[in-house]
C-alpha cells in the first residue's frame, strides 16, 4: 500500500515549469498529448507532455496564434497531430483539436505543412498511412481544414486507396504541398535518389507532383523531375539536408548539402536552388547558389543548419566548427527573393562575448533582431540582440532561468519569434533536475518587460529602489520632468538597441524631448551616490 500511494502521488504532482530571471511571461502553456497510451507501464522516457515530435508550426491571424504539433505513440511512431488557437497576448485557448491514432482514427497521419487558404481558412496537409510506419513510408496524402474562428472541421480529404498516391521510394513524404489553381490543387516536391547504390552512379533529383484537391488522385502526366547534380563525389547516403521551405505564391527554395563519399573528406557541397512553380506547365529553376564558401557543412550535426523566410527574405542560420575543432563559430547568411546577398555575419558576438547558435527572429527597418545562445549573464539562456548592415551588434535584453539547478535548462527549438515587433514567442522543452521532468512549453514574452527585467539585473551596476523616482508626464510628446527626493547627477536616454540619444546633467528643470522620434526609450537617471534607476519612457507624436 506504501509502495502503491506513493506512485499515485509522484504521478499526480503539478507539471514543473521553466521560471525566468529577468519578468514573468505574458503567458506559458504545455501541449498535452492526452490520448496518449504507454503500453509499457515502467517506461518513463515519454510521457503525455513528451509525446510530441518535431518543432511547433505557427502562423499567426490577427491577434491569434494558429499552432500544430506532431505527436507520436509509445513506440516512437508519429500518428498525428495537436492543433490549438490562441489569443496571442493572454495565451486563452479558443479552440483545438487532437486527431491522432488514440481518438477513434484508424489511420496515422504525419502533418507537413500548415497554410491559409483563399477562403481564410486553416489547412493542414500532409501524408497519412493505414499502420504505423517510420517517417517515409507515410506515403498516402491527406488535408484537413479548419474554419479560422470556430475550429470545426470543414473539410477532410484523403486518399485512401489500396494502392499509394505517391511511389513507394525514399524521401517522397518530404516536401511541402503548394496549394496551385485557386486551392483547386497542390504541386508536390520531394526529393529522390537514383542509380544504382554503393558506386558513382548515384544521383539525386527534386521531383514535381501534381495532386487534385481531394488528394487522392495525380492530375499531372508526367512528373516533372530536376537532378541536383552536385560536384562532389557522393555515394547513396551522400545526401544528409533537404529542407524546402515556400518562399512566396511562386517560388520555392531547396536547401541541399552532401557529404562526400568515402576517402573524399576534404570535400562537401551545400547548394540552395530556387523554383518557380506559378504555372504547373512550366515549372523551372530560377536561380541556383552553390553556398559551400558560406554556408559551411556541419559534420558533427548535418541537418542542424536552420532555413526561415522573414520579409520575402531567406535566412540560413548555423554554426561551423574549422578543422572539426571545439571552437565553434555563429553564422547567418540572408538572401533575397532573386538569391542576392543581403548580409552575410561570421563569428557573431556581443562585445567580449561569444555566440555558439544565433537565430532571426524579426526585422525592422534596417535592423535584425536576433535570439542568440548562450546568454551573456547565463550559460542557461539567450540573449536577444540587433545586428545592423554593417554587422554592429547591440544587446536588448535577456532570457534565462530564475534559481536554477546545474542541470535545468530550457532549450528553444526552432520555434521562436518576435512578433510584430513586441511579443517574444518562444517554444522549447524544459528539464528539471530535480523531478526528472522534460517536457515542452509555449511561452511568450512582452519586448519591453524583457528589457526592462534585463536593465535591473545588469551586473556590477547598484540601482537604487524605483519607487523613489517618477518620470512623469509617461508617455510624453514635449518634455518630462524628475520627481524625487534623491539627488540626481544625471539622465541618459537610449533607444531599445542601446543607442544614446540624450544625456543631460544635473536635470532640474523639464527635460526638452520633442526631438525625438516616437518610440520607446529607457532612462537611465544617475544619483550622486553613484546608484542607478531605469525607467522606460514612451515618446508619442
Amino acid at each position: 500500500f506504501i509502495v502503491l500511494f506513493s506512485i499515485v502521488h509522484l504521478s499526480g504532482q503539478p507539471l514543473n515549469k521553466p521560471t525566468f530571471k529577468e519578468t514573468e511571461p505574458l503567458w506559458m502553456n504545455y501541449p498535452e498529448n492526452k490520448n496518449f497510451v504507454n503500453s509499457n507501464p515502467n517506461n518513463t522516457s515519454s510521457n503525455q507532455y513528451t509525446s510530441f515530435i518535431g518543432t511547433l508550426d505557427f502562423v499567426i491571424i490577427d491577434s491569434f496564434q494558429i499552432s500544430v504539433m506532431r505527436t507520436f505513440t509509445e513506440r516512437f511512431k508519429i500518428d498525428g497531430f495537436l492543433i490549438e488557437k490562441r489569443n496571442l497576448y493572454s495565451g486563452k485557448l479558443i479552440w483545438s483539436d487532437l486527431f491522432n491514432s488514440f481518438n477513434g482514427s484508424t489511420y496515422y497521419f504525419s502533418k507537413t505543412g500548415l497554410h491559409i487558404n483563399k477562403d481564410g481558412n486553416i489547412v493542414l496537409t500532409g501524408n497519412l498511412s493505414e499502420t504505423e510506419q517510420d517517417i517515409n513510408d507515410y506515403t498516402h496524402c491527406f488535408s484537413r481544414v479548419y474554419e479560422t474562428m470556430s475550429g470545426a472541421v470543414l473539410e477532410m480529404n484523403a486518399d485512401l486507396s489500396t494502392s499509394v498516391t505517391f511511389p513507394e521510394r525514399y524521401g517522397s513524404v518530404n516536401g511541402l504541398f503548394l496549394p496551385i489553381n485557386n486551392d483547386s490543387a497542390y504541386i508536390h516536391p520531394y526529393y529522390d535518389a537514383f542509380g544504382e547504390e554503393g558506386n558513382d552512379t548515384t544521383r539525386y533529383k527534386t521531383v514535381f507532383t501534381i495532386v487534385n484537391k481531394e488528394m487522392n488522385n495525380i492530375i499531372s502526366d508526367t512528373e516533372i523531375e530536376f537532378e541536383m547534380a552536385p560536384k562532389v563525389p557522393v555515394y547513396w547516403n551522400s545526401l544528409r539536408n533537404y529542407t524546402d521551405k515556400k518562399l512566396n505564391d511562386s517560388l520555392m527554395v531547396v536547401f541541399a548539402s552532401w557529404e562526400p563519399a568515402p576517402g573524399q573528406v576534404t570535400f562537401y557541397e551545400t547548394r540552395l536552388i530556387c523554383y518557380n512553380y506559378k504555372d504547373p506547365n512550366n515549372i523551372h529553376i530560377a536561380w541556383e547558389k552553390d553556398l559551400s564558401d558560406k554556408v559551411i557543412f556541419n559534420w558533427f550535426r548535418p541537418n542542424n543548419i536552420e532555413i526561415d523566410i522573414i520579409n520575402g527574405d531567406i535566412f540560413l542560420m548555423d554554426w561551423e566548427t574549422p578543422n572539426l575543432g571545439i571552437t565553434i563559430h555563429a553564422f547567418m547568411l540572408r538572401l533575397d527573393a532573386d538569391g542576392n546577398e543581403v548580409s552575410y555575419f561570421r563569428d557573431i558576438k556581443y562585445q567580449n562575448s561569444k555566440y555558439e547558435n544565433v537565430t532571426a527572429l524579426h526585422v525592422n527597418d534596417t535592423l535584425l533582431y536576433a535570439l542568440c545562445y548562450p546568454a551573456i549573464k547565463s550559460n542557461y539562456g539567450y540573449d536577444i540582440i540587433t545586428i545592423d548592415n554593417d554587422g554592429t551588434t547591440n544587446y536588448i535584453a535577456s532570457v534565462t532561468l530564475k534559481d536554477h539547478l546545474p542541470d535545468d535548462y530550457f532549450k528553444s527549438i526552432r520555434s521562436h519569434e518576435l512578433i510584430n515587433g513586441e511579443i517574444l514567442f518562444l517554444h522549447g522543452y524544459f528539464q528539471n533536475s530535480q523531478s526528472g521532468d522534460l517536457s515542452y512549453w509555449n511561452v511568450a514574452f512582452d519586448l519591453d518587460d524583457l528589457i526592462q527585467g534585463s536593465l535591473v539585473n545588469t551586473k556590477d551596476e547598484q540601482f537604487a529602489n524605483e519607487s523613489e523616482l517618477n518620470i512623469y508626464p509617461n508617455p510624453a510628446s514635449h518634455y518630462i520632468q524628475i520627481e524625487s527626493p534623491l539627488e540626481i547627477s544625471n539622465i541618459a536616454l537610449t533607444d531599445i538597441s542601446g543607442r544614446v540619444w540624450m544625456t543631460v546633467q544635473n536635470p532640474n528643470e523639464e527635460i526638452d524631448i520633442s526631438h525625438l522620434n516616437a518610440g520607446i526609450y529607457v532612462a537611465t537617471v544617475s544619483t550622486n551616490s553613484n546608484k542607478k534607476i531605469r525607467k522606460k519612457i514612451i515618446k508619442i507624436n
